[in-house]
């Protein structure tokens, strides 16, 4: 049987080298810069049920996708079970979009959390 779930989770925004700060849902995503390049650390909550609304018993990970294109992600990670990734080696200068995806034992993927964009 096919379990497609949603991504509960909406990234939001929370600069950590800022003053004012905005978030919204359940995530957090943080950011810096050392050189020519920055970083972004994001963090989520975990679905807890299908998209049909059953219980998630076979949540296998998450992968996160980004890119310099709101909709078009260039690059994936795959971060297992963890509920937070730091991405780094980000231009400096550029806006970066990211949206995370659920995954189950059988490779079945959820669509896109909502997206969540930072320019560094």
């Amino acid at each position: 049987m096919k379990r497609i779930w949603h991504l509960w989770a909406l990234l939001s925004v929370v600069a950590i080298l800022c003053v004012a700060a905005c978030s919204s849902g359940s995530a957090s995503f943080s950011s810096g810069s050392g050189g020519a390049t920055g970083f972004v650390t994001l963090n989520w909550q975990p679905p807890t049920t299908n998209a049909d609304g059953t219980p998630i018993s076979d949540l296998a990970g998450y992968r996160v996708y980004y890119g310099q294109s709101s909709g078009n992600y260039s690059h994936s990670i795959d971060v297992g079970m963890s509920t937070s990734c730091t991405i780094d080696q980000l231009p400096l200068g550029t806006t970066n979009y990211f949206a995370v995806t659920a995954y189950n034992s059988f490779g079945n993927e959820s669509g896109f959390s909502g997206e969540a964009s930072k320019t560094l």
